[in-house]
């Protein structure tokens, strides 16, 4: 061991040298953990040294009893436990250089070549070498730890920042708890197993958690001795503000008959612009890109039939496809390989697709991730279930989405139900009941879905075959394939949002119960009423349900249900009584009614009821006070006849009478009949133009009072109304001029006098007080008529009601007062000083409407005018 370099350590010490045995004889050396030779070990500071044939692994940094584990290359500790013994080299060197010319053969250095130097060993094996020692025991347990800060924005799994405690002794382990009551039970939390750590990620425990409330967290720390006691709880809001990447490689295949199978992979990061924690308190830091394990990230899948399909799209007609799964929660890490099956079976560990494929049919995925914030907008703090849910992957919109489809062999069974709607309003009718003016029906089959095939395999089904046939209503004889609907009288369809639409589609079945409103002719080209039988099959690749071989054939033929409309034979009679005009068959014929006009249905066979149902035509309103349901009259023979009474309505308006026919089988069979109304147009007004009477002869007085009185009758067939509180004043406007200006410029209108003398009323309605215009006016002065004409406008007082009645008649008396200039004044006869004087009334039968008629100057050409003219 001679020629080693080095630097004395002693006056006779040449160098000294070191070697480690994980034995007690020194025979062999201490290794590497992992078994290796050790070449080079590690100084305290930092550096390296080599160390070969030496077991000398070295190991920097202290040891801390309060950090255990916390220092560089700790492992390094735990080999030198392994050390039984160490053996010491001495290279020992003369005092004083050799007189006799001796030269060291292998030194290197010059000042020492002429020392003898000696070699020297040494095992020392210390007794308590490798033995392990124990600290002083506590016998306290810890004090609790100091919640310092914490940082929200991961969806209810916030990140808590702590101190530890300060005395107690080593700690074990943290244990974090959570409540939304302050002085709660604090059921919810989580060990944190590490002693040394000093944050953590809390996971979000409880999914039906409501995160936008404040939640309280507190911690306790324990050690060998118990647990702390809890420390100041530290109050947040663990609401969301992080918002999920894409999931990523999308793809789908063709594993089983009936199922696609889809795979992606979960994201691991938040998007850039949504990837920011608040903080509060200290130590927290805001970076929120990685999805931590704590936090749930649920997926949605989104299907359509084009390679482009867009869910998010607002343009009508392109494919948006269906969502098949929402927010599925596999309990899955970031970064996981997610396996999801499109299928109606039951999978173990997923839910089943919302929608099932159908077979044979090219389908397209879409996916996205959510965080659960996304179920409540109040759980983000931006008040928004958009910043939880990621991107479409494959992005829309573009081409780019994978596909697969699923296979069978087997045909599917036979509907479960299939009827025609006759109970929502509008739905099913002869003429269509949404379109009145149509020559068309309307006809709504609605059925339940078939969910599994033959061999009993659950299925899904978004394509149907319907065929429909006709008849002459009535005729019992066969039915005929409409060619009108298709070839072969029949179409096949598939359900976009669980109403199927004609001619195809591109899009998926949404469950429920499909309907399907079919609108044929309602008459054929002679005139005659026909009705229609549907059947409907359903489709599973290129197999229908029904009988073998189970072709398009096949789908037109029971097994498969079949119904008619109106399937049954009635028939009744209808007729119009008192009516006039037209047949009543088209709104160009119609029956023209006035109040107390009857409709009488008699039918040829018993039957249940007749129901009346009343709209404005073209217009589709509803007339609920005319509408009416005549209950069965009997079974008598001959059968009753069910009638219905016309009340009077709008003047010249066109009404549709829907008359519905129930007979007495079970189920019970409808035939639905129309017939048009047009209400009788009432005359233009109900007393004739008068003539206004000269002023009557009388002693002559200055000034002088002149009276003229009008007699009219009410000619027309309902009352006269002219008080209708809350809703109508009827009124007079009588307008007049003085014959003779200027010489009685000063013609006033004084009052007037109503009255109805077969109901021995009158009432005397002061207009205002005269006044010539000299001395004081009195309180209530009318207006001289100066130059031209004047008009004034007079309620006519509510003692009047009820009205005038049909038949009786009504008088009206207006009285003028006037002063002479030189004499006694005259009023001439010729002309009269009235021009026109027009009444304003309501008739019973039209509530609504106000009449207005002028007794004095109605023109000629006025028809029913809606303002004097």
């Amino acid at each position: 061991m001679n020629g080693r370099m080095g630097t004395p350590v002693a006056e006779n010490i040449r160098s000294v040298n070191f070697f480690y045995y994980s034995d007690a004889v020194g025979q062999t050396l201490l290794t590497n953990p992992d078994g290796t030779a050790i070449t080079t070990g590690r100084d305290a500071g930092g550096g390296t040294f080599t160390a070969a044939n030496t077991g000398a692994i070295g190991g920097d940094g202290q040891y801390d009893p309060n950090n255990v584990g916390a220092a560089a290359n700790f492992n390094d500790r735990n080999q030198r436990a392994l050390i039984q013994a160490v053996r010491v080299d001495l290279v020992g060197m003369n005092a004083n250089s050799d007189l006799g010319g001796y030269t060291h053969p292998t030194e290197t250095i010059a000042a020492i070549k002429n020392y003898r130097q000696y070699s020297l060993s040494s095992l020392v094996v210390p007794r308590n070498l490798g033995l392990t020692g124990f600290a002083e025991p506590s016998y306290n347990p810890p004090g609790p730890p100091t919640i310092t800060g914490m940082c929200t924005g991961h969806c209810g799994a916030p990140v808590i920042y702590w101190t530890p405690p300060s005395g107690g002794g080593p700690v074990i382990k943290f244990h974090a708890e959570w409540d939304t009551n302050p002085n709660g039970a604090f059921s919810t939390g989580i060990d944190i197993n590490d002693p040394a750590a000093t944050s953590y990620i809390l996971p979000d425990l409880n999914t039906n958690d409501d995160v936008s409330q404040v939640h309280y967290y507190r911690m306790t720390a324990t050690n060998d001795n118990g647990t702390s006691v809890p420390s100041a709880q530290y109050q947040v809001t663990p609401t969301n503000t992080t918002r999920p990447n894409p999931p990523s490689a999308l793809s789908a295949t063709s594993t089983a008959s009936n199922q696609i199978t889809l795979s992606w992979t979960s994201p691991t990061t938040n998007t850039a612009a949504k990837q920011s924690l608040t903080c509060s308190g200290t130590g927290g830091s805001t970076a929120g890109a990685s999805i931590p394990i704590g936090e749930h990230i649920l997926f949605s899948v989104y299907r359509g039939e084009n390679i482009d399909f867009d869910p998010t799209s607002v343009v009508a007609g392109v494919d948006k496809g269906v969502k098949v799964l929402d927010s599925w929660d596999p309990a899955a890490n970031p970064g996981a390989s997610i396996t999801w099956v499109d299928s109606r079976a039951a999978i173990p560990g997923q839910p089943t697709s919302l929608f099932p494929p159908a077979n044979c049919v090219q389908y397209y995925y879409r996916v996205r991730a959510k965080d659960r914030c996304a179920l409540q907008a109040a759980w983000n703090a931006s008040g928004s279930t958009a910043d939880s849910i990621s991107d479409f992957s494959p992005a829309t919109p573009g081409a780019n989405a994978p596909s697969a489809q699923a296979t069978t062999t087997v045909a599917p069974n036979i509907l479960p139900s299939l009827n025609i709607d006759r109970t929502t309003p509008n739905a099913t009718g002869c003429p269509d009941p949404q379109n009145l003016a149509s020559p068309n029906c309307r006809i709504t089959l609605t059925w339940s879905p078939v969910s599994t095939d033959t061999a009993g395999n659950p299925i899904g089904v978004d394509r149907y075959m319907i065929t429909r046939h006709w008849r002459i209503q009535g005729s019992n004889g066969a039915y005929v394939p409409d060619t009108l609907f298709g070839a072969n009288g029949q179409q096949e369809v598939n359900c976009p949002t669980g109403l199927c639409g004609s001619g195809g589609g591109t899009y998926s079945q949404l469950g429920g119960s499909p309907t399907y409103a079919d609108t044929p002719p309602f008459l054929n080209n002679g005139g005659l009423a026909l009705e229609y039988q549907y059947t409907v099959a359903a489709k599973s690749c290129s197999k229908y349900s029904g009988n073998a071989p189970n072709t398009a054939v096949e789908a037109a033929l029971a097994p498969n249900l079949q119904v008619a409309y109106p399937g049954c034979t009635i028939n009744p009679t209808i007729t119009g009584s008192g009516a006039s005009g037209g047949t009543g068959d088209t709104p160009a014929l119609p029956w023209v009614f006035n109040g107390g006009d009857t409709i009488k249905v008699t039918p040829s066979s018993p039957i249940a009821s007749v129901a009346f149902d009343v709209s404005m035509w073209p217009q589709g309103t509803p007339v609920p006070g005319l509408s009416l349901n005549v209950p069965s009259p009997g079974n008598s023979t001959p059968l009753g006849s069910y009638i219905y009474t016309w009340s009077d309505q709008i003047d010249l308006q066109i009404y549709l009478v829907r008359i519905t026919v129930t007979d007495t089988a079970n189920p019970a069979c409808q035939e639905v009949h129309v017939r048009y109304v047009q209400d009788q147009q009432a005359a233009p007004c109900a007393f004739a133009n008068v003539i206004p009477p000269k002023p009557g002869p009388g002693a002559k007085s200055n000034p002088e009072t002149q009276r003229v009185s009008f007699v009219v009758t009410n000619s027309g067939t309902d009352d006269m109304l002219f008080n209708i509180v809350g809703l109508f004043q009827g009124t007079i406007n009588v307008t007049w001029h003085s014959p003779d200006l200027p010489d009685h410029a000063d013609l006033q209108l004084t009052d007037i006098v109503w009255g109805v003398p077969s109901l021995s009323y009158n009432n005397t309605d002061s207009v205002c007080a005269y006044w010539d215009g000299t001395g004081g006016p009195p309180a209530n002065p009318c207006s001289m008529i100066g130059i031209g004409t004047r008009t004034t406008t007079r309620n006519v007082p509510s003692s009047l009601l009820p009205g005038v009645p049909a038949g009786k008649t009504f008088t009206i008396v207006v009285s003028f007062k006037f002063k002479g200039t030189g004499s006694i004044p005259d009023l001439p006869v010729t002309p009269s000083a009235i021009t026109k004087l027009c009444l304003s009334y309501r008739i019973a039968s039209e509530p609504g409407i106000t009449k207005k008629c002028n007794l004095v100057g109605q023109a000629v050409s006025t028809a029913n005018p809606t303002n004097c003219d």
